[in-house]
């Protein structure tokens, strides 16, 4: 997952608004969200490679998202799948913080990610290598392969996007239209060399990156994910999976009540 966008207690019909892109090598195997067959409680996607994933609910409510921390300087050969920091929040009922303190304080050696656990009440995210535990405030939060809010161009139009459509949804006093949250997810313009980080890629590949829709030969977007929940438990959920052109290859969408 290589951009999240959260709103919490931002619109008055839905405390939380969740939508992420995940990037990755399209090699890679994957399953598409589904009802894990090992734990139908689970919702979410699956990397077939490790048997973690990238985001993910359950019917309880507990959610769990993560993101790459961009640091090619401290690359460790053969570290632990990060995915597997997702399915052990999803299948466990340690509370959020907790969670995060643990694999704070764990020699298990992970390449840099940033880490959010909790539920529609409570989130927080840890950013690895910083160590750095910090709460999702209420508003709109934004997060992509540095630290919580690093105003990298994509996450700062992103959510200004969220936050628009949020301000004309609530005019309108209508459903949230899943669509439209995904289509912020789906910007594919390359953001002005002054606005980029320098996260040591060099220059072309820190253009290539700087959408929120990467498409790149062999690796990009591969899901686009929306998650809204209601103020009386409604889970929505929708997914779309990206084929190596950019172009879409498969929907799925979810609701239930926690």
């Amino acid at each position: 997952m290589c951009l999240l966008i959260c709103a919490k207690n931002t619109h008055t019909n839905y405390p939380l608004i969740l939508i992420a892109n995940r990037d990755e090598y399209y090699h890679r195997p994957a399953l598409a969200a589904q009802y894990w067959s090992e734990n139908e409680n689970i919702l979410a996607g699956k990397d077939l490679s490790d048997g973690g994933s990238w985001l993910g609910i359950t019917r309880q409510g507990r959610i769990a998202a993560i993101t790459n921390y961009r640091n090619p300087s401290e690359n460790i050969p053969n570290a632990t799948s990060r995915g597997s920091l997702v399915r052990g929040f999803l299948q466990g009922d340690s509370p959020a913080f907790s969670y995060l303190s643990n694999i704070k304080n764990s020699d298990i050696p992970y390449n840099g990610f940033n880490l959010i656990t909790g539920n529609i009440n409570e989130l927080w995210c840890l950013s690895h290598p910083t160590k750095a535990i910090e709460p999702i405030e209420e508003g709109i939060q934004g997060l992509s392969n540095a630290r919580l809010n690093t105003p990298w161009p994509k996450v700062t139009d992103g959510k200004e996007a969220l936050q628009n459509l949020i301000t004309i949804n609530q005019s309108c006093n209508e459903k949230l239209n899943h669509r439209e949250l995904l289509g912020i997810l789906n910007k594919r313009n390359v953001a002005q060399d002054q606005y980029l980080p320098d996260t040591g890629v060099g220059i072309e590949s820190e253009r290539a990156l700087s959408p929120s829709f990467v498409l790149l030969p062999g690796y990009g977007t591969r899901v686009s994910t929306a998650l809204t929940v209601d103020h009386n438990g409604n889970v929505e959920f929708t997914e779309i999976t990206w084929n190596q052109n950019g172009e879409q290859e498969k929907q799925v969408s979810f609701e239930f009540s926690i």
